[in-house]
């Protein structure tokens, strides 16, 4: 079985310095492609989410007089007594059941 040797491939040495370069440049360019939807995800999503959360735990007036001057949106911090009302409502209790059932 005596065949023709092939000689070794040629491997094309990349100056390490430029190995890098290319290589920031290379996933530099994903995450700029990326990042137009996670600008969006981030808007649309994210925000909202963890604005909700935030107003989970304040009572939240439109407008509130104070001092006899009117604020707009004034926010109340009330912690966890939003969830202890919430779960202490019966018709809530009876809603979620009917979720969870159907």
């Amino acid at each position: 079985m005596g065949g023709a040797k092939l000689p070794p491939p040629l491997i094309m040495r990349i100056p390490a310095e430029w190995r890098s370069k290319q290589y920031w440049w290379d996933t530099g360019q994903a995450y700029l492609y990326l990042l137009p939807a996670l600008i969006i995800l981030g808007i649309f999503v994210f925000y909202p989410f963890f604005n909700a959360f935030n107003l989970s735990f304040h009572k939240v007036y439109v407008v509130k007089r104070v001092g006899g001057q009117l604020i707009p949106f004034y926010m109340e911090f009330v912690g966890l007594d939003n969830f202890t009302r919430l779960f202490g409502d019966r018709l809530f209790i009876r809603a979620l059941k009917q979720t969870s059932l159907y």
